[in-house]
Protein backbone atom coordinates (compact mmCIF):
# COMPACT_ATOMS: atom_id res chain seq x y z
CA UNK A 1 0.00 0.00 0.00
CA UNK A 2 1.34 3.42 -0.89
CA UNK A 3 0.98 6.64 1.06
CA UNK A 4 -1.71 7.54 -1.49
CA UNK A 5 -3.66 4.42 -0.48
CA UNK A 6 -2.90 2.54 -3.70
CA UNK A 7 -2.87 -1.15 -2.96
CA UNK A 8 -0.41 -3.41 -4.80
CA UNK A 9 -1.16 -6.93 -3.72
CA UNK A 10 -3.27 -9.91 -4.47
CA UNK A 11 -5.99 -11.95 -2.90
CA UNK A 12 -6.43 -15.69 -2.98
CA UNK A 13 -8.39 -18.38 -1.26
CA UNK A 14 -5.38 -20.68 -1.48
CA UNK A 15 -2.73 -20.97 1.21
CA UNK A 16 0.15 -18.56 0.72
CA UNK A 17 3.40 -20.43 0.48
CA UNK A 18 6.88 -19.41 -0.61
CA UNK A 19 6.23 -20.24 -4.25
CA UNK A 20 3.06 -18.10 -4.45
CA UNK A 21 4.77 -15.22 -2.66
CA UNK A 22 7.75 -15.43 -5.02
CA UNK A 23 5.42 -15.43 -8.05
CA UNK A 24 3.78 -12.25 -6.78
CA UNK A 25 7.09 -10.55 -6.00
CA UNK A 26 8.55 -11.50 -9.40
CA UNK A 27 5.66 -9.77 -11.17
CA UNK A 28 5.66 -6.83 -8.73
CA UNK A 29 9.41 -6.21 -8.97
CA UNK A 30 9.26 -6.04 -12.78
CA UNK A 31 6.77 -3.17 -12.57
CA UNK A 32 8.78 -0.98 -10.21
CA UNK A 33 9.81 2.29 -11.84
CA UNK A 34 11.23 4.22 -8.87
CA UNK A 35 12.93 3.50 -5.57
CA UNK A 36 10.58 1.34 -3.53
CA UNK A 37 10.66 -0.08 -0.05
CA UNK A 38 8.76 -3.28 0.60
CA UNK A 39 8.14 -4.07 4.23
CA UNK A 40 8.09 -7.76 5.01
CA UNK A 41 6.96 -8.90 8.41
CA UNK A 42 8.17 -12.01 10.19
CA UNK A 43 5.78 -14.32 8.39
CA UNK A 44 7.19 -17.80 7.91
CA UNK A 45 6.84 -17.34 4.15
CA UNK A 46 8.88 -14.12 4.23
CA UNK A 47 11.68 -15.84 6.14
CA UNK A 48 11.81 -19.01 4.04
CA UNK A 49 15.04 -20.09 2.35
CA UNK A 50 13.39 -19.79 -1.10
CA UNK A 51 12.41 -16.15 -0.45
CA UNK A 52 15.77 -15.28 1.09
CA UNK A 53 17.45 -16.68 -2.03
CA UNK A 54 15.45 -14.20 -4.17
CA UNK A 55 16.00 -11.07 -2.04
CA UNK A 56 19.29 -9.94 -3.60
CA UNK A 57 17.96 -10.27 -7.14
CA UNK A 58 14.86 -8.28 -6.24
CA UNK A 59 16.99 -5.59 -4.58
CA UNK A 60 19.09 -5.41 -7.74
CA UNK A 61 15.86 -4.63 -9.60
CA UNK A 62 15.59 -1.32 -7.69
CA UNK A 63 13.66 -2.59 -4.67
CA UNK A 64 15.27 -2.37 -1.27
CA UNK A 65 13.58 -4.73 1.16
CA UNK A 66 13.24 -4.38 4.90
CA UNK A 67 12.52 -7.33 7.13
CA UNK A 68 10.67 -5.67 9.97
CA UNK A 69 9.99 -6.99 13.45
CA UNK A 70 6.42 -8.18 13.78
CA UNK A 71 5.91 -5.97 16.84
CA UNK A 72 6.61 -2.72 14.95
CA UNK A 73 3.47 -2.24 12.82
CA UNK A 74 4.29 1.46 12.41
CA UNK A 75 6.89 0.41 9.81
CA UNK A 76 4.07 -1.00 7.67
CA UNK A 77 1.94 1.76 6.11
CA UNK A 78 -0.98 -0.63 5.71
CA UNK A 79 -1.08 -1.04 9.50
CA UNK A 80 -1.26 2.71 10.15
CA UNK A 81 -3.90 3.76 7.59
CA UNK A 82 -7.60 3.60 8.17
CA UNK A 83 -9.40 3.70 11.47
Amino acid sequence: MTRNCAYHGFTTEKNINSDRFIEFMEAFSLGIRKETVVVLDNSTVHKSRKVKDCLQRWMDQRSPYILSPSLLPTLNIAETLGG
